[in-house]
């Protein structure tokens, strides 16, 4: 057993996750925190994220293996095309931070002349 208390929130007591062993306890733990703190989502923030608790949705493994694959491979998918857009917009962003960069040389060249 694994007894875990979440403070603030207006909220007492202890919550307790069981599981077969150590990691499935640990599991279910977090799955058990996620749950208690989805309602008050819009009031927290994570690495200065408003509206992210730290805790994430857990998908059974009871489900059959094949639809484990399939969910893994959609959030697969998903984290690639994220990944993808970031990195894009970091690229943008470095390509504006340079062109302002060479305006302001060619802006100090022509006021030196």
């Amino acid at each position: 057993m694994c007894p875990y208390r979440i403070r603030g929130l207006g909220r007492r007591g202890i919550g307790r996750a069981r599981g077969i062993d150590p990691i499935q306890t640990l599991q279910i733990v977090q799955q058990a925190i996620w749950l208690d703190l989805k309602p008050y989502e819009r009031e927290l923030s994570w690495l200065g994220e408003r509206g992210r608790t730290g805790f994430y949705r857990f998908y059974s493994v009871l489900l059959s293996r094949a639809h484990v694959r399939r969910v893994e491979a959609a959030i697969d998918r998903e984290i690639v095309k994220e990944t993808r857009r970031l990195k894009q917009r970091w690229l943008a962003k470095k390509r504006q931070a340079a062109k302002r960069k060479r305006g302001s040389r060619r802006a100090d060249a022509e006021q030196a002349h």
